[in-house]
């Protein structure tokens, strides 16, 4: 069975529970998300599974999850690269965020890659990803605020930061 430890908004670890007590609960636990460069300025985000929950069929972070009990976010975000398109790549932070919007509650902490990558040498795993596109910040940015619906609730969250963060 899998764990993944319940954090407080510091960072900090009240308890360690199962995944599945997650999905019936959604506790506050850290979760990373990579948003890989691609080539000509682009960004790679995700048209996330028909079938996977939540948030089916909507635009998502390229790649993203949990972090497991005692995984570090850097971690969890190459495990998540492996496991999702098939590589792991340098990565660097861009952002770090707090969500709760009543029911999804985490500590999410954004990456970019720090080389670009191409779409056609990544193997998506179907159960995650429907395919991927790369986008400009600019797109991004229209995305979020024209078709916000499109996106899962957390993805617009993430996005915003992300932005925000690369402007730093």
């Amino acid at each position: 069975m899998e764990h993944i430890d319940e954090v407080d908004f510091v960072g900090d670890v009240v308890a360690v529970r199962s995944k599945d007590s997650w999905r019936k609960e959604f506790f506050n636990h850290k979760a990373s998300l990579i948003i890989p460069r691609t080539f000509d300025d682009k960004f790679l985000i995700a048209m996330r599974s028909a079938t996977k929950h939540p948030f089916p069929g909507v635009w998502v972070c390229g790649v993203g999850g949990t972090c497991a009990s005692g995984e570090t976010f850097l971690d969890a975000a190459k495990r998540e690269m492996q496991e999702e398109i098939g590589v792991v790549a340098a990565l660097e932070v861009v952002n770090t965020f707090s969500y709760d919007d009543g029911n999804m509650r985490a500590t999410f902490r954004v990456f970019t890659t720090k080389k670009p990558l191409d779409v056609a040498d990544l193997t998506l795993d179907e159960t995650e990803i429907q395919y991927m596109q790369a986008f400009t910040l600019s797109e991004i940015k229209e995305l979020i605020t024209e078709k916000p619906e499109s996106c899962a609730p957390t993805a617009v969250a993430a996005f915003t930061h992300f932005l925000l963060g690369l402007k730093d």
